[in-house]
């Protein structure tokens, strides 16, 4: 049971550090794209271009988010389900 406590925590901060990088690429890009600000174009933007590839890169970025969003999901579940099937052992061993 300790042993599943033990994954349990790890997941967490597992997944709590990927998020926090991956709030960091985002905030990265998005620092990108305001300082990317149009310039008063005479027929065209020439920015336009980088700043929809860096828009690219953030929902690049949102589709790992709920990748990884579920696969925590589902891992937690599973550890979850063990822990309480452990305890569920433990206590039938107490009675």
């Amino acid at each position: 049971m300790a042993l599943t406590l033990d994954q349990l925590d790890r997941t967490r901060d597992l997944h709590g550090r990927i998020k926090q990088h991956l709030l960091r690429v985002e905030c990265y890009i998005d620092t990108e794209i305001i300082q990317i600000a149009p310039r008063e174009p005479v027929y065209i933007d020439e920015r336009w271009h980088d700043r929809q590839a860096l828009k690219r890169q953030l929902m690049l970025l949102d589709q790992e988010r709920r990748r990884l969003a579920l696969a925590e999901e589902e891992k937690l579940q599973g550890l979850h389900h063990r822990l309480l099937t452990l305890w569920s052992r433990y206590r039938q061993l107490l009675v």
